[in-house]
């Protein structure tokens, strides 16, 4: 089985656009600001054998302040700057109840039964409670990158920035294979 690493989208692989009352999601191809500081970190976890998934919650398509072609568009020019090999996301609102909405662990569930992946040696990067909820809930380790959205819940590790977070899953990986090899 494989490992992965899921990463939330907006403030890791794109920035996140300051409107003036609050940061959110870019929702035009003309907002997009790809961070391509993260592909070296990309690449060491793609070296370490491991899949790297970019997760999202995209309630802007339901509230139809943006397109699904429109968003897609935007990861097809995310994948072309840095190696990606799933977006995963949910277009419902909060009024949906959709199983996929993190802090439900959908997103995280359709990746590992498609590729079936190793959840106990997966993990989660993110600076929001929700994806370490989803994470805990269905047994996978959460990197949480300080952040006023970190929330009060259950994380495994709260670190600095995602270099400290990559590094942190990188060592316990090697260190899990080593238990696998032995």
């Amino acid at each position: 089985m494989k490992s992965a690493v899921f990463i939330e989208r907006d403030g890791f692989l794109v920035k996140r656009i300051n409107d003036g009352q609050h940061e959110r999601a870019p929702h035009r191809v003309e907002e997009l600001q790809i961070n391509q500081d993260v592909l070296p970190l990309l690449r060491d976890i793609h070296d370490a054998g491991m899949l790297v998934f970019a997760t999202s919650n995209q309630p802007g398509i339901a509230r139809g302040e943006f397109s699904r072609r429109e968003l897609d568009l935007m990861h097809t020019l995310i994948r072309q700057k840095l190696p990606i090999d799933q977006f995963l996301f949910c277009p419902h609102d909060e009024v949906d109840d959709c199983p996929c909405r993190k802090p439900k662990p959908g997103q995280f569930r359709e990746a590992t039964f498609e590729h079936r992946l190793d959840i106990n040696h997966s993990y989660v990067i993110s600076d929001q409670w929700q994806d370490a909820a989803a994470a805990q809930s269905i047994g996978m380790t959460s990197m949480m990158v300080e952040s006023k959205q970190n929330g009060t819940g259950h994380r495994d590790f709260v670190l600095p920035s995602i270099e400290a977070a990559v590094s942190k899953l990188l060592h316990l990986h090697a260190h899990q294979s080593e238990l696998f090899v032995h």
